[in-house]
């Protein structure tokens, strides 16, 4: 059981550390991003569950979807 569990939680530490390390470096600026520590981990998550489906249509949507939050991000819509 716990090896089916391994990708999940080495993708939610990966998303752990890349959100800490955004909102670390993000707090010395002005800007607000909207991917933090909170944002990053469930975006790694969809990520490995998408991978773990091996559905093509969700694999298109949940990029979609990603794509829209990373351009919405790069913007400055939040």
């Amino acid at each position: 059981m716990f090896q089916e569990m391994i990708p999940f939680l080495s993708a939610l530490a990966i998303g752990l550390l890349i959100g800490i390390e955004r909102e670390r470096s993000n707090s010395q600026g002005k800007l607000k991003a909207i991917f933090g520590a909170r944002t990053m981990p469930l975006i790694a998550l969809l990520g490995a569950l998408t991978a773990h489906l091996e559905n093509v249509s969700i694999v298109i949507i949940v990029g979609i979807f990603v794509c829209i939050l990373t351009l919405s991000n790069h913007v400055g819509w939040n």
